[in-house]
């Protein structure tokens, strides 16, 4: 199937550079984002995972959790980010 897309100009460049980035067409790095969307998406939540939001009961304070982690760390020789 052939469809003919427009790209405003002010998005053209960006398409060219990418496409050149990584060495295909800029019709072929249309395919492929399409592709993505519609077929390859992983961004996709499933019904199950969608269903645990707002489920987690914690009566600990932020604080309280980050030092429960800090206590519970496995790897000791990791420098203190704080």
């Amino acid at each position: 199937m052939n469809i003919t897309v427009y790209v405003p100009k002010s998005i053209e460049g960006l398409l060219m550079t990418a496409a050149e980035q990584v060495r295909v067409t800029p019709a072929r790095f249309v395919q492929q984002l399409i592709k993505r969307e519609l077929v390859d998406d992983q961004r996709s939540f499933s019904e199950g995972f969608i269903a645990l939001a707002g489920s987690w009961e914690d009566d600990r304070t932020p604080e309280q959790i980050i030092q429960d982690i800090d206590n519970n760390r496995l790897d000791t020789l990791r420098q203190d980010l704080a």
